[in-house]
């Protein structure tokens, strides 16, 4: 054997043996079809892997990485099939839609007002067996809204188009076949962030009809305090995307360039910012099992003369950008939180459904101990996984619940 031929053996056999590494994912214990979920994120981190490397040619990784995230999500199921529902897509003062109908229903139907996830890039095509499985396991309408994204688009354009489409429902009910008095929000990821953000701002708004309910799945709520419980157990088993998640969100706040580096040096909290984080980002409000036991919390806080942590600090603390950093959150509507185990996320969602208790708020939790962020796309019969299909039943439920009392 030459010596060429063993030096290319031996770099394949370095760059398999890397590649390995880099791809595979150590789980904890008593997570739902493990080799499965690695097959998933290993898709996942090889997505953001090539979006980077496309970055430092030239384009942008995260359109790079939406486009490839996109075809990864092939368990997501169809409208197709669903028989007994009408689907339509219609625009709503503009604003493109998707309607789910049951056909077999006349009159007006409840409605269920649905602002999909993934990060601001997927669409309501990916959601699409999703939306329609709500529509037909809860039995009333579900519109889908298709919203701006960025990077062409920035906030507050989502929460913009997510308002305007909520208002003309809520205005034009009786046109699409809905009762406007019995309208619920929800969304999953990014699309929870949406659903909690107009919660508020429909209150703000004193807008009537009031919606009579909000699901937030896994919902994406405050930014100040990346060294929460679910923080660390998500850094300890999974693809570290702080630069992915850095340049989302400059491109989510219209940024210059210079701040994905200072978002990733996570020393970007200014001193106001820092003391209202601890007070409505409070662990207190966690279970005993979520803290780790000799976790100690962590805040980093800039420069108080920097300006650019001043700047981030008034963004950051806009409750339509994370919704935990509202003060008051009463006057809202019954709501249902669903968080994942496996999260980065996760104990926003937690420390939010007390908050929302201890103001008053009818607010129902339920957690899926063996489950991940993602898997409510996840529904496909042969390739998906079963939390998909629970946390579309806890949503079902809760809205069978609210509208009809069973």
């Amino acid at each position: 054997m030459g010596v060429l031929t063993q030096a290319i053996i031996l770099l394949t056999a370095i760059g398999v043996a890397s590649s390995g590494v880099i791809l595979y994912t150590p789980l904890p214990d008593g997570m739902e079809q493990p080799w499965r979920l690695r097959e998933y994120y290993a898709k996942t981190k090889m997505s953001l892997i090539v979006g980077g490397l496309a970055g430092l040619v030239g384009y942008s990784s995260v359109n790079v990485s939406r486009v490839l995230l996109d075809r990864i999500q092939l368990t997501n199921g169809s409208s197709d099939t669903h028989p007994n529902l009408q689907v339509s897509n219609v625009l709503l003062d503009g604003i493109q839609a998707r309607v789910y109908r049951p056909i077999n229903k006349d009159g007006l139907l409840p409605c269920f007002i649905y602002y999909h996830g993934g990060g601001l890039v997927y669409s309501i095509n990916t959601y699409d067996g999703v939306t329609a499985k709500i529509a037909n396991d809860s039995d009333i309408v579900v519109i889908s809204i298709e919203y701006r994204k960025i990077p062409e688009f920035p906030y507050p354009a989502s929460i913009d188009d997510g308002y305007t489409a909520t208002l003309y429902i809520l205005n034009n009910g009786k046109r699409l076949g809905v009762d406007p008095t019995k309208i619920s929000i929800g969304g999953d990821s990014a699309g929870g962030n949406m659903a909690a953000a107009l919660a508020l701002k429909l209150r703000d708004n004193k807008v009537t009809p009031k919606i009579v309910g909000q699901v937030l799945i896994y919902p994406v709520l405050q930014t100040c305090d990346l060294h929460t419980p679910s923080h660390q157990l998500g850094s300890n088993y999974l693809y570290n995307g702080r630069a992915f998640a850095a340049e989302v969100a400059v491109m989510y706040l219209g940024l210059p360039s210079h701040f994905k580096q200072f978002i990733m040096s996570e020393n970007l909290s200014s001193p106001e910012l820092t003391k209202k984080c601890k007070r409505f980002v409070n662990h207190k409000y966690l279970p005993e099992e979520f803290i780790p036991q000799g976790y100690l919390r962590t805040d980093v806080t800039a420069d108080p003369t920097n300006k650019d942590a001043l700047m981030l600090g008034k963004k950051m603390s806009d409750p339509y950008f994370c919704p935990l950093m509202e003060e008051i959150l009463g006057d809202l509507p019954q709501t249902l939180i669903v968080t994942a185990e496996l999260d980065h996320i996760r104990d926003d969602g937690v420390i939010y459904a007390r908050r929302l208790q201890k103001a008053g708020v009818k607010t129902e939790w339920r957690h899926l101990p063996d489950s991940f962020h993602g898997v409510l796309t996840m529904i496909d019969k042969d390739y998906g996984f079963q939390g998909g299909e629970i946390m579309i039943n806890h949503i079902a439920n809760f809205l069978k619940t609210l509208y009809f009392g069973v």
